[in-house]
């Protein structure tokens, strides 16, 4: 089998890109090249470097040193649609982090709503700096039950590491179990974040 032949196939099982040592690596422990040379490393990414300058090429490069199949790549209208989906969303984001307070959480409580809150419901309580309740509201899970919720809205313009040590984090952590409120929700606009929306593990009974 060719180095080609065998990133091929270990692109493809793998499901994502990976590095040219990583590839080499997985290929040599299946037996799917035998080198002759002393750097199957270097060979690896040399063949694929070449290959994706190649019209037609089964590789693309995603990184420095990453390569991926270009079967996984969208293509045309899609990649153009993912583009401008992009631009949007950072276009909106811009736009959340100077919206005036006031009316960003007031659009929260729309959004909540549109979530699943019972808009009768929904409060948007007083703005604080402390990191107070922000919205106050029922939320109906599935239709099948109704859960009170106490919601933080924050929105970040650094980038955090992890905000668990913020105030507003341990809101989440337990500090809504009073008020008659089940649970607690904190809700950024933050880009860093792997979810704008974090549930306390912890409820009042």
């Amino acid at each position: 089998m060719t180095y080609l032949d065998a990133a091929y196939t270990i692109l493809k099982r793998a499901n994502k890109p990976l590095h040219y040592r990583e590839i080499t690596r997985r290929a040599l422990a299946e037996g799917l090249i035998q080198p002759r040379g002393l750097t199957p490393e270097a060979t690896m990414g040399s063949r694929l470097y070449i290959d994706t300058r190649q019209e037609g090429s089964r590789f693309v490069r995603a990184g420095r040193g990453l390569f991926d199949l270009a079967e996984r790549q969208p293509s045309g209208i899609d990649r153009r649609v993912q583009k401008i989906n992009q631009a949007t969303r950072e276009r909106l984001r811009e736009l959340l982090h100077v919206m005036p307070p006031d009316r960003f959480e007031a659009l929260i409580g729309e959004l909540l709503i549109q979530m699943g809150f019972d808009e009768h419901t929904v409060q948007v309580t007083q703005r604080s700096s402390d990191g107070g309740i922000d919205v106050v509201g029922v939320f109906r899970a599935a239709g099948l039950t109704e859960i009170n919720v106490a919601v933080q809205v924050k929105r970040w313009r650094q980038k955090r590491a992890s905000p668990r040590g913020h105030p507003a984090a341990r809101f989440t952590a337990g500090a809504s179990t009073g008020d008659h409120h089940h649970d607690g929700w904190f809700l950024s606009g933050s880009p860093t974040r792997g979810s704008s929306i974090q549930q306390s593990p912890h409820r009042s009974h």
